[in-house]
């Protein structure tokens, strides 16, 4: 190969593009890997819609970097991160093990909810007071982080012999509707997805878990994969979206305005905040 072939080849696999005020060098393409998430990620009529997917297609339009979304697992989602066989991950919450290989850049608040099934749900004050006071049986969904509070409790139901460990939230779900579970840990805007989906809200009861506090979500970036100066670009739009409200309105269209008010209840003071310390 020539050195003009070369070089006409190296231009037509990376694009210069615009993130702020610094032009940076884009990958040939950013691989975004997804998961079933509710309305923040999900499959419809052989599209991928939801929040976070929404999101990163403004990225993308905003600093002219290609996206292209991989469908996993969540169980298998963050393997996919840690092989470098993806670029990125959306709506993650942040984990020491997850920062060893990525950068975590926050634009939502999450919170776990213990969904019950009527069948089973009593005036339970806590997942503690689940775990002590009801022999159910909860459904729970590979890959997902939790609190402290909230991993001992799960530990002990394991030893009890009441926990299921399944790969995403689609059976979880599906397994409810079936009366083949009896609950599960998720956050609204999973479960409002599913719920709504399966026409079974009115069959579930959800309980916010004090064990279970308000977590920063957002992105993570491959520092292996992508360049320091890509993901400072990708974090530095989405810091823009998040100031001039654009996140807002990707979540207020795709899970409604009230729902996106207690979603970002108190602001997005902790999460812009996040941008101004050193990292």
């Amino acid at each position: 190969m020539g050195l003009r072939s070369f070089l006409i080849g190296l231009l037509a696999a990376s694009i210069t593009c615009t993130a702020g005020a610094a032009p940076i060098l884009c990958p040939e393409r950013t691989v975004v890997g997804i998961s079933d998430l509710g309305y923040s990620s999900y499959q419809q009529d052989g599209e991928l819609r939801g929040a976070g997917v929404e999101v990163m297609r403004e990225v993308g339009r905003r600093t002219r970097c290609t996206m292209k979304f991989a469908w996993f697992p969540r169980s298998r989602l963050f393997a996919q991160l840690e092989n470098d066989r993806i670029d990125m991950t959306v709506s993650s919450v942040r984990s020491s093990e997850r920062d060893r290989t990525g950068q975590f850049v926050p634009y939502v608040y999450t919170q776990f909810e213990l969904l019950l099934s009527t069948r089973v749900a009593g005036s339970f004050t806590s997942l503690s007071d689940f775990v002590e006071r009801s022999d159910a049986r909860l459904n729970v969904v590979r890959g997902m982080v939790y609190s402290a509070d909230v991993a001992i409790l799960l530990d002990k139901l394991a030893q009890a012999g009441r926990i299921e460990y399944v790969p995403d939230f689609d059976v979880v779900f599906r397994k409810i509707a079936a009366n083949r579970a009896d609950g599960t840990l998720a956050p609204p805007v999973i479960s409002m997805w599913h719920l709504s989906r399966l026409g079974i809200a009115a069959q579930v009861r959800a309980l916010t878990m004090p064990e279970s506090p308000r977590q920063l979500a957002g992105l993570y970036l491959s520092q292996h994969n992508l360049s320091s100066d890509v993901r400072n670009a990708y974090a530095q739009t989405i810091r823009a979206m998040l100031e001039d409200g654009t996140i807002l309105r990707i979540y207020e269209r795709n899970i409604g305005a009230a729902a996106t008010r207690r979603l970002y209840a108190g602001g997005m003071r902790e999460i812009l905040d996040f941008y101004a310390r050193p990292q």
